[in-house]
Formats: structure tokens, sequence, C-alpha cells
């Protein structure tokens, strides 16, 4: 059988014309198949030209198979017996179940259980299948049997995905689709390796079979050279179903989740007065928060950062019952659902509060699983998505002085370390420790360098050193700057211990070490316990800053950046002699068995790394 190829915008379809003349009632089906009551069937590409894809059918009549051809080429007529059902396949080769089916002796349901051989890359085919009605004309779409996996990293030109794992991937696939997906017992593990790593859009990274059991998706990558790794989730897969995986950012965080869109899209779609339809959102009757954006297919939402109420209405053939609501963060409420008849149609409407953002800095999805409550397979999946907030530095305050709660990466605001996955700040030390880490940086350099990987002096090629006493030339965003030795050695007690206290510009500050829940950090040979430091003021203000340890020099090392024994900052005075610069050290200054950590000044070569951490310019506008 020849291969049969989709068109571009992955469209097949059949136009199926009856001719039945009043002539024709008494007469048997042999009489029929002679006669000009036959069925013809023209099988066309979306604009309409024939198509030479070869088709095979299989007509059941009573539950019984009652017919079958193979190799058949636009345009072909058949005999279609009343209330029978046609069954159309069309691909490169014909699976072993179908081969196997007889005339007179496989039942519709033996039929209908026929699945592809297990395998683990799927195949393309292309399935339909129509009941005989009074209808005389029918245009069904032929569907293609698995769901493709593309991805959407345009969110940031510093993201660059290098691999996507997938597992739980069904191994075959039912040929003709079902009320809900299906998915064999059998499962297989696939993983897409981008080489080089890649960014922006990709199309077709995988072809999957449909599943009723989630789909675990592992990326890996990096967000401006830090290494990046995620999972989400699809609950379930449909076939003919294309499920773009979004990979978002907001500064240094990165998350994933799915939009998606059926994969053939038609004009116009006539079918019998009992075909099933897509469940769409009805526009005429829903009404939606101001800004918030409904897809052209009518099948997801796009809802700002503030929430709101959203009435989302369905017009259909019968009322709309939410069959599952996936929606892990709890973010919505809904309403008992309003029914009643316009015309000769029903309109279903829901009530929903969509929870706003809060500090959340990344969107969140929730899938709606809607159903008819009489037509089986009338369904759909509407996503609703929750937007980003504007993005706004987190800073504390200590003794009147404000400063940034996180490390600084760069001078641009969207680089920086923002709360993630509903965290608070201290949240994100606690849970998303690797995540706080932010940059290290050479003295009067503004090129990040990763902290875990090996480096090279003078990482951005800069020609000039940036004197950093002024604010314009460091690494922190505007309205910050990096702060004095006198500043950050007062900030730290003046070399007190920690656990401790001191009194810091007149507020009582007292200092912990608090371990993070993943308490174990390595990447690439680099380990150590993830700790932090918090100096909580009297006030109620909290700083955090993280045991990213230090590195003398760009030479890689297991040992560096010595994560866990404590973090060097760099502070802005005037460079040193020979090449020497100004920073803090904080941690165990003598390897003993002692918890006691404290903070000394020392001037170390500029060709070091050192963290920064910004304090706000009380002269800037």
């Amino acid at each position: 059988m020849k291969r049969t190829y989709i068109n571009k915008n992955g469209y097949l379809a059949i136009m199926l014309i009856l001719v039945i003349l009043s002539a024709c009632k008494g007469q048997t089906d042999e009489e029929m198949t002679s006669s000009d009551g036959t069925a013809l069937f023209q099988i066309s590409d979306r604009l309409g030209e024939t198509s030479d894809r070869e088709i095979s059918y299989y007509t059941f009549k009573d539950n019984m198979l009652y017919k079958t051809g193979h190799g058949l080429v636009s345009p072909f007529r058949l005999s279609v017996p009343p209330n029978a059902r046609v069954f159309f396949f069309s691909g490169e080769t014909e699976p072993a179940g179908l081969a196997a089916v007889a005339t007179g002796k496989t039942t519709l349901d033996e039929f209908l259980a026929i699945r592809t051989e297990e395998s683990e890359y799927p195949v393309d085919f292309y399935t339909g299948s129509l009941l005989r009605t009074d209808n005389s004309a029918y245009r069904i779409p032929l569907s293609i049997g698995v769901a493709q996996i593309d991805m959407d990293a345009t969110s940031s030109d510093l993201l660059r995905i290098s691999s996507i794992h997938i597992e739980n991937v069904p191994a075959s696939t039912l040929l003709f689709s079902q009320e809900h997906p299906a998915s064999s017992t059998s499962k297989v593990a696939r993983t897409y390796e981008f080489t080089p790593p890649a960014g922006g859009k990709k199309e077709n990274i995988f072809r999957i079979y449909e599943s009723n059991t989630p789909v675990i998706f592992s990326v890996e990558g990096e967000y401006d050279g830090i290494p990046l790794s995620f999972k989400a989730s699809l609950p379930q897969v449909s076939r003919n179903t294309k499920y773009t995986l979004k990979v978002m950012n907001a500064g240094t965080e990165v998350t994933g989740f799915f939009s998606i869109d059926e994969w053939t899209q038609t004009d116009t779609v006539n079918t019998a007065a009992h075909a099933d339809e897509k469940l769409l959102i009805d526009m005429e009757h829903s009404v939606f928060p101001a800004g918030t954006v409904v897809s052209d297919s009518r099948q997801s939402l796009d809802v700002p950062y503030t929430g709101g109420d959203i009435t989302l209405a369905f017009m259909a053939e019968s009322a709309v019952d939410f069959e599952s609501v996936i929606d892990e963060l709890s973010n919505l409420q809904t309403s008992l659902p309003e029914v009643r008849r316009e015309d000769d149609r029903i309109l279903t409407k829901y009530h929903i509060h969509v929870k706003g953002q809060g500090d959340n800095t990344l969107p969140y999805m929730t899938t709606l699983n809607v159903k008819s409550v009489l037509r089986q397979h009338s369904t759909n999946n509407i996503s609703l998505i929750v937007g980003c907030p504007p993005l706004y530095i987190r800073e504390v305050t200590l003794g009147g002085r404000t400063w940034m709660n996180f490390n600084a990466r760069s001078r641009t605001p969207d680089d920086q370390i923002y709360p993630m996955k509903g965290y608070d700040v201290e949240g994100m030390y606690k849970h998303e420790w690797l995540n706080t880490l932010g940059g290290m940086f050479q003295y009067g350099r503004n090129y990040i360098y990763v902290p875990w990987e090996s480096g090279v002096d003078n990482q951005g090629n800069q020609t000039v050193d940036l004197p950093w006493m002024e604010a314009k030339n460091t690494p922190c965003p505007e309205g910050y700057r990096i702060p004095t030795a006198t500043e950050l050695f007062q900030l730290l007690g003046n070399g007190s211990g920690v656990p401790g206290s001191w009194d810091y510009n007149g507020e009582r500050i007292t200092a912990s070490e608090v371990i993070a829940s993943n308490d174990t950090v390595k990447i690439n040979g680099v380990s150590g316990v993830a700790k932090f430091l918090k100096l909580a003021g009297a006030g109620g203000g909290c700083m955090y800053i993280p045991y990213g340890g230090t590195k003398s020099s760009i030479s890689p090392s297991p040992e560096d950046p010595k994560f866990e024994q404590g973090f060097r900052l760099w502070c802005a005075d005037d460079e040193r002699k020979d090449g020497q610069a100004m920073s803090i050290y904080y941690g165990n200054l003598i390897q003993a068995e002692t918890p006691i950590k404290s903070v000394k000044l020392s001037e170390i070569s500029k060709k070091s790394y050192a963290y920064v951490r910004c304090i706000k310019d009380m002269n800037s506008k």
C-alpha cells in the first residue's frame, strides 16, 4: 500500500454523497449495488483537490463485518446499507489485525479492539468512520492516530533546551478512536537530544500514541548558562492533537506547561443530525475579565495574572458537564451550571472564580474536561492559563537600609531571581535553593560566571574593567548599587558569630544557619549541603544569603565553589594595589570542629569569583 502523507494543514477528508432513489427502497443490497442507489466517496484535500491516497474501508451491518475493500482511489462508489457503519483506514502498511478480519465472522467489538503492534516508535495512520443515516451528504475528517509533541521556548533568548525525556508512553494503540483515550499496558520511554541545545520553537519532537494515564516529561537545559531541569506531565493524551510544551521563565526561574490544539482544522463540517460535536467555548454568552484572550480554536483562554470571575458558556445539543478538573494548585472555584434551552440548542453556563497569582511569577494552567451529558463522543479539554504578573525585585529593609533579597545576576531587571511555584522568598531558599545562588563575577566585570562550571579569565571579553563605585557600571539593576565594605561588614555584625545576634543601625538582628529541604546539592562534580544564612530583623524583615561558596581561580576543582562552607560577596571599594579588591567572606575561618561561622574583610585577586548583593541607592531617582 502506498504511504499516505498528510498535507501542510494536517487534513484529510472524505466527501460522501449518497444518492438514494425512492425506487430502491424495496431492493436488496445486491440489487442496490448494480443500480444508481450507491454512495459516492470522494477523497479530497483541504482545497478540494482530488487526492490519490489509497483507502481501505470496512462496512458493518448488524454488528458484523459485511463488506471490505482495499486500494480504492477517489472517486469510487460503494453500496452502504441503511444503519450500517463504515470505517476507513489509510496508512503505509496494513496492520496485521486488519489483515486478519473476515466478512461474516468478525464482530464490531472484535474489530474495534484491533491494535497496532507494540513498538518504541509509533506508526502514522489515519482513520475515520460514519453511520449511515437519511442524510444525503457527509464530510468526514480522517484523524491521525498519534499525537504530536512540539516545544516553544521563545519566552527568553537565554533559554537553551538540551534534552527532553518522556516516560509512561504507550507502546501500541487501538486503530479506531474510542469514547476516551485508551493505552496499552506496555509502556516505553524515549529521549530527544538537542545538538546543539536549542531555543525558540521546535515542531514534531515526538509522536506518541494516545494515553489515559499521565505521560511524564523531564526537561534539561540551561538559562543563561545556569543548568535547569523541571518536570511536566500530560494527564492524558488524545490522538489527532498537537501538544506544545511551553517553556516559561521569570528571570532565572523556569517551568513548563502544555497548550493543546486539535491537529485537523476544517472550514465547515457537515454531518448527520446525530453526529458528535466538538464542545467549544460559546463567545456570545461567555464573560471574561478584561484582558483575557481566547484562542481562535475556542479551546483555551489566557487570563490576566489578577484572575477574576468568568462565565464560561457552551452551546450544544445537550447540557455540558465538567467531567473532571485538573487543578493542582486549587486555583478555581466553580458553581453549579445554569442550563436552559435556546431555540433548538441547550445553553450551559458555569460561573468560575480564578484566583490571582499572588507571589507566583510563573504562569499556571488548569484543564477543564467537558462532556456532553448525552453524546458520548462530544468532549473537549479547555485550557485555562493564568499569566505572569509584572516582575518586581524582592527587597528587604533592615536597620533602615533596603537590600535586594537575592544575589544579582545582571543589570537587567528581567534577569534577576524571583519566587516561583507560589513560594515566598524564604520558600525559594528552602525548596529551590539552586535557583537562589545568582551569579559569580570577577571584580569590575559584568559577565556572569556559572558557579559549578570551569571558567575562563574575563569571560565576556570585557576590554576595560569598570569602577564599581559607580552604580551604572555594576551588575546591579537600576536603582541599586554594590555596597561598600563598611556597609556589608555592619550588616553582618562586624565579625559576630553565627548563630548570634547584634544591632544594625538601631535594629536587633538575629542570625541563624538554615538547611534547605533539598539538602544535598551535587552538580558536575561539585557537591555540598544546601544552606543559607537567615538575618531576621526585630521589625519583621528577613534577609537570606545562600552558602554559594567562593572560587579563587578559573581552574575547575571538585571543591569549587565550596558549597555549604559559606559565601564571599564583593564590596564596591576601589581596587587595591597589585590587582587586589575588597570582599567580605562569611564562613568557618579556621577549619575546626565548631558550628560557629563569622565574617571577615579580605583583599583577594580581582580575578577571583564572588557574588554580588545589591543595596538600594538612596541617591537614585
